[in-house]
């Protein structure tokens, strides 16, 4: 048995205008609670469906985990005795997942191991639709990929800190103060317009300045887990945060224990961060910048 990893995704819970009587007094992180208590269905293309099954014990910490599972086709053999002829069976496989439900420096979290029933990516998408359209609902849920903004400052320093474009993909303030200039910014845009999602786009055929505080501002806000950023340089070369993606990596358990309890013991490196603290994401941004 290999490693086994995971791909990191904040989550932003966002306000809906109608909201039920009984769920209007939940917060963030009750209605996560709610959401993944119990096993749940819902379709998958035309004849498949995904399930989310929780964990049958419970997180001392309160972590919540389970499995997204889902039915797939599988190719075995007859033994040599009986012709060894091929045939296919259907069996279940499951891609365990790790939420925190809790609100951190860094936001609300989840980790999706990969490779097992499908992309984390879209397992997720398919997951969080069904929860949102739940009439009841008191928040949409939406994902974004965790990534490092030393990321996207490395890519920035390579070209000279100017770049023929830079588009950010925000989700409206939800959990966090107003901190900056683009925080109350999009408090007053969430406010007067109901958007949930705000689309910043910086663009200039003689380049963008991307050490400006405008720019520092939208690269520390989508870092902390509320968008994410494409750019592209004055050379054509381009840069996604989506395909920044963080993942994680457990190694397989020395001795034959329950498979479950390791997976649980396991859930600070599962999700990026060490025991006793929070995982904070990069330096400082501008100071990384304006030293570079």
């Amino acid at each position: 048995m290999g490693k086994r990893k995971f791909t990191l995704f904040h989550l932003s819970l966002l306000p809906v205008r109608q909201v039920d009587i009984e769920t209007r007094d939940l917060s963030r992180e009750q209605w996560m609670r709610d959401c993944f208590s119990r096993h749940f269905s819902f379709p998958y293309r035309v004849d498949n469906e995904i399930h989310w099954v929780p964990a049958s014990v419970a997180h001392p910490d309160g972590i919540i985990s389970g499995h997204i599972q889902m039915q797939k086709p599988h190719t075995l053999h007859l033994p040599p005795e009986d012709g060894g002829s091929e045939y296919t069976t259907r069996e279940w496989q499951g891609a365990f997942t790790v939420v925190d439900p809790v609100p951190h420096a860094d936001g609300q979290r989840v980790a999706v191991e990969n490779d097992v029933v499908g992309l984390p990516q879209s397992l997720l998408r398919y997951l969080f639709d069904h929860l949102n359209s739940r009439p009841e609902r008191p928040f949409d849920i939406e994902f974004d990929p965790v990534f490092s903004g030393d990321e996207f400052w490395k890519f920035s320093e390579k070209h000279s800190h100017k770049v023929r474009y830079v588009k950010f993909y925000f989700s409206s303030p939800n959990m966090w103060g107003a901190e900056s200039e683009l925080d109350r910014e999009l408090a007053k845009t969430r406010e007067e317009t109901g958007a949930q999602r705000i689309g910043v786009t910086m663009e200039s055929s003689e380049g963008v300045l991307t050490r400006s505080q405008k720019v520092v501002d939208g690269v520390n806000y989508a870092e902390k887990g509320a968008g994410t950023i494409t750019a592209k340089a004055l050379t054509g070369e381009t840069f996604s945060s989506s395909r920044k993606k963080r993942t994680t990596e457990i190694p397989p358990p020395t001795d034959e224990t329950d498979m479950l309890k390791y997976l649980q013991s396991m859930y600070h490196k599962i999700l990026g961060r060490t025991r006793g603290e929070d995982f904070h994401g990069s330096k400082n941004a501008l100071d990384n910048s304006n030293n570079s």
